[in-house]
């Protein structure tokens, strides 16, 4: 493209004005600069900062806490606020003809974690709980119930972070004992 463009400007400054050319020039020119600034942005997303986390325990099930440890590896000096929650939704898609539609409903939200202070954003811990009486999770053919851990941060000078990370709520046991009659 480069080869063409250079063409059309010396063209255009012998007084030669194409303006067919420069028109059909036009879009190949500004897709290339486009292609140039995404890779410089993905370039800098490399060192964006990237939350990981663990629990403590590998089993939830409603009623119960666990703890939750996060770590920001990459610019976490960048974010100005960091906010965790805790959210149970249920899913149902619904189908008329070849469309598909799914509505979503959040049952549960909690707020874990809210803080501005950059030594508590780029490590710490949190307890998690599952409210008690709640569905676990499930999936069926047109119902989902699902748990995230929703994680908001605002960085500085970049787009903001909203990741959710899926967790997996265990059903409660069932007391299979019975009372004789």
């Amino acid at each position: 493209t480069s080869i063409f463009v250079n063409d059309f400007l010396q063209s255009w400054l012998r007084n030669q004005r194409d303006y067919g050319t420069g028109l059909f020039l036009l879009p190949f020119v500004l897709i290339g600069l486009a292609l140039v600034v995404l890779v410089i942005f993905k370039f800098l997303a490399l060192f964006d900062p990237r939350p990981q986390l663990r629990l403590a325990s590998g089993y939830l099930i409603p009623g119960t806490t666990t703890e939750l440890r996060w770590e920001i590896i990459g610019r976490y000096d960048r974010i100005r606020q960091l906010r965790m929650s805790l959210q149970g939704r249920e899913e149902a898609t619904f189908q008329a003809g070849k469309n598909s539609r799914t509505v979503t409903n959040t049952f549960s939200k909690s707020q874990m974690f809210d803080s501005t202070r950059s030594l508590e954003i780029q490590k710490g811990k949190t307890s998690l709980s599952i409210p008690a009486g709640t569905m676990h999770t499930l999936t069926a053919a047109n119902n989902k119930i699902v748990w995230v851990i929703q994680l908001q941060a605002e960085i500085a000078g970049l787009p903001d972070l909203n990741e959710e990370f899926p967790l997996i709520v265990r059903p409660a046991a069932v007391n299979q004992t019975r009372k004789p009659s």
